[in-house]
């Protein structure tokens, strides 16, 4: 993926209770278990901040169904609860790929496709990046 392609960095929701304590690297085992080659996530944010880089950015993600050539996935652990660190991992991780994808435009999945990303990740994304 060239970088002029990216039109969004997509935030998700692992659709995981928030309580859960689920690594990861064991999301990626269950991505992989559904059939999926890879993550289908390039970034997961863990509940403690750290950033894990799960996909290829060269490879589109599977994240969006009609803008998986134009975006980049980045994953926050659990559904709506997310911690303190998993923010400020966020913002991190995304100020980051801003600086490589300058064009792009930072939104949550409900906001680029609301049928399909109903309350993921549960909060307006570029509300909160933008303020």
């Amino acid at each position: 993926m060239e970088s002029s392609q990216i039109k969004y960095l997509c935030v998700h929701s692992s659709h995981t209770p928030d309580d859960d304590k689920l690594t990861p690297e064991q999301l990626i085992a269950q991505h992989k278990a559904r059939g999926a080659k890879h993550c289908k996530h390039h970034f997961i944010i863990d509940r403690d901040g750290s950033e894990v880089r799960a996909r290829n950015i060269t490879q589109p993600g599977i994240g969006t169904e009609e803008y998986n050539l134009e975006s980049i996935s980045i994953c926050l652990m659990g559904t709506k609860d997310y911690t303190s660190a998993q923010k400020v991992g966020l913002r991190n991780t995304l100020r980051s790929l801003l600086e490589v994808f300058y064009k792009a435009k930072v939104v949550g999945h409900e906001e680029i496709e609301p049928e399909i990303g109903k309350d993921c990740p549960g909060f307006l994304v570029s509300k909160w990046f933008y303020k």
